[in-house]
């Protein structure tokens, strides 16, 4: 498209409107004698011959006027050549000089014409398809009368390459400048430190975005990790913030992913933790931190609740500050569990690399499996694998529910910790020295992580309307000694009794009520004026009977638990519906069941840095590495884009399949 073929594209901007100019509702004198005319002459045919003699034709040579682009081919009518407008099918008299002003003037003012070079400027980005709960880009366009606005292109490729981690030099590519130069003629290409200017733009927008996100969140649950670099051989940080919003959307954002010199002490790590709190004004709102099993965690944990505890920021005086991540417990049961099988599951493992190495090992060991008939397997060593796999099996399943990428909320947690205590209490029994002593290692385990009572775990599950009390008192008599069992029962009730009076002060129902009548409703005393004597002379009078008013706890709780609801209960959507029902409480129940149990949601951020990092981009400087990280993550999490798994052979499992004939 040209400039002068150019017209402004549809917007709210002043000058530019789709309503035609005052000129179109003139029509010239001779458009009005030609139209007259059209009324007894036939329409003109693209397709139809030409009439007359040739002599007698307006252009013997080849006609390069842009204006017959838009006009038909000119035929003879009573004497006169004609030609007609393809848009508005206005005719016109062709001269014999071959002139084409009058046809020019009417292409510049022709209505139909500009409506449709208005729908081909049209061109924009497609936004995000919000039928798949995806939100809407806005469809951001990148023309504007015509022209391409190269800040509005070099912004959308700046945020495709940290969205798809993609390196800065792809700019500099040809058959990316090829594709794009052929889809839209007016590219320039770019080089990548433009691109990487860009980039440091979209960070700092999409930053401020995250920061207004957040100060609508009351309480927001941290996981942090520390993870080594090995094309730079050094540390990183990464802090994660997990939270539900406004409308009751479990949401996880990277808020930090900084480089920590050494010595990497406890202190250093809980310097960071403080100045991204800071940053991002969320000193008040933690609820707690999720961390693995590291030393220099207990430490930098024990400085960080130290701090809050001197400012009053720790609810329940911060017995629910701390969780250790429950995905590392697990592993760390599993390894032990293993240590016995070591031999066995390494020689598996040696031989399908070794066989799967090469074509011809394969045939050769194809052959030896013929020759000597090896149909039946070792029974000793494979039977010990097959009982094994039988209690892996167990260890996979929860881990990919509580560690997938859209992780549950907490309300999920103690069920399953409670399966894995009852398959190991069952196979801690079994007659099979094997599987008891293998059994016997995790249990060891088991006992020193979970061996105490985990309030948040239990909490979660209690706010679980189809479990509520009954969750603990199902599954602690299995989890804990007998003579523990009540008391650890109690001190679940009492800790969320306690967590909801916090919350009752710090967020009061909007009316308060002095009690309930006989029926049940709501007792309100009328005269605000009244001194308190007659207030209660006021409530003696009326011979209405007043008793004490339940708090939203109580009342959840001696409701009968919704057994109807199916295994794909939606906990939040639940609460969501009655939040006008539960206002305090709500609240709580929102804080709760967005805590995560485990740090996966850090350790996958560090999955995107080692292909941030790889050995051909090594010489990232820290700030680079931190911008990349952040605005990927906040830009998928704006365009609703989720992050593919770009190596998923490696976690497939290896099988040999020999060719026997």
């Amino acid at each position: 498209m040209t400039d002068n073929d150019s017209t402004c594209a549809p917007s709210s901007s002043p000058g530019c409107s789709s309503t035609p100019n005052v000129e179109e509702f003139f029509v010239p004198i001779y458009d009005e004698i030609q139209d007259e005319e059209m009324e007894q002459e036939p329409q003109i045919d693209s397709n139809q011959e030409l009439g007359g003699d040739e002599d007698d034709h307006p252009f013997k040579r080849a006609r390069k006027s842009e204006v017959w682009k838009d006009m038909e081919d000119p035929i003879k009518i009573n004497g006169e050549w004609k030609t007609q407008c393809k848009h508005c099918k206005s005719r016109y008299t062709v001269s014999k000089s071959g002139t084409t002003s009058h046809i020019k003037r009417h292409l510049s003012n022709c209505a139909q014409r500009k409506l449709k070079l208005k729908q081909q400027s049209m061109i924009k980005f497609l936004p995000s398809d919000s039928s798949e709960g995806k939100p809407n880009s806005g469809g951001v366009s990148a023309l504007h009368n015509g022209k391409l606005d190269m800040l509005s292109m070099t912004e959308g490729i700046a945020n495709w390459i940290v969205m798809h981690e993609k390196p800065f030099s792809v700019v500099e590519e040809e058959g990316f400048n090829m594709m794009l130069k052929r889809g839209i003629p007016q590219w320039t290409s770019v080089s990548r430190h433009t691109i990487k200017t860009d980039g440091f733009k979209v960070y700092e927008a999409e930053k401020k975005k995250l920061k207004a996100l957040l100060k609508d969140v009351d309480r927001i649950s941290l996981t942090t990790d520390l993870w080594r670099a090995r094309p730079q051989r050094i540390e990183y940080m990464v802090l994660t913030g997990h939270f539900v919003d406004r409308d009751w959307k479990l949401q996880k954002r990277v808020l930090s992913f900084v480089h920590i010199p050494p010595p990497r002490k406890g202190k250093d790590i809980a310097n960071c933790i403080f100045k991204c709190l800071k940053e991002c004004d969320i000193m008040n709102k933690v609820f707690k931190v999720s961390v693995d099993n590291a030393i220099a965690n207990d430490s930098f944990i024990q400085i960080i609740k130290d701090t809050f505890s001197l400012t009053k920021r720790l609810l329940c005086g911060g017995a629910l500050f701390h969780v250790r991540c429950c995905a590392h417990i697990l592993n760390i049961m599993v390894q032990h569990g293993l240590k016995q099988v070591k031999t066995i599951v390494k020689n598996v493992h040696d031989t399908v690399d070794y066989l799967n190495g090469s074509e011809a090992r394969m045939r050769k060991f194809a052959e030896i499996v013929q020759q000597f008939n090896l149909r039946e397997r070792s029974s000793d060593d494979w039977q010990k694998i097959e009982k094994l796999l039988d209690i892996l099996k167990v260890f996979y399943d929860i881990t990919n529910v509580i560690s997938g990428s859209e992780y549950p909320t907490s309300n999920f947690f103690l069920s399953e910790v409670f399966y894995i205590k009852e398959m190991l209490d069952k196979n801690y029994c079994s007659p099979d020295p094997f599987v008891k002593d293998m059994v016997k290692n995790m249990k060891e385990r088991f006992d020193k992580y979970w061996g105490e009572c985990n309030l948040l775990m239990a909490i979660g599950g209690v706010l679980d309307l189809r479990l509520k009390m009954k969750v603990v008192e199902i599954t602690f008599p299995h989890m804990f000694p007998s003579n523990v069992v009540r008391e650890n029962i109690n001190k679940v009730k009492d800790t969320l009794y306690e967590l909801y009076d916090e919350y009752k002060a710090l967020y009061p129902p909007l009316e308060e009520y002095h009690g309930e009548s006989r029926s049940g409703a709501p007792l309100v005393v009328q005269g605000g004026s009244l001194l308190g004597m007659s207030r209660v002379l006021q409530v003696v009078r009326s011979g209405i009977r007043v008793e004490p008013r339940k708090s939203e706890l109580d009342v959840y709780l001696e409701e009968c638990t919704a057994t109807d609801e199916g295994h794909r209960f939606d906990a939040l959507n639940w609460w969501k519906e009655r939040a006008s029902k539960f206002v305090v409480l709500s609240r709580l129940v929102a804080d709760v069941l967005a805590i995560p149990i485990t740090t996966v949601a850090s350790e996958v951020t560090f999955s995107a840095g080692s292909r941030v990092i790889d050995p051909y981009r090594s010489s990232l400087l820290p700030e680079t590495v931190q911008m990349l990280i952040c605005t990927g993550d906040w830009s998928r999490s704006t365009f609703g884009i989720k992050r593919k798994n770009k190596f998923v052979d490696e976690d497939e499992p290896k099988e040999i399949m020999i060719p026997i004939p």
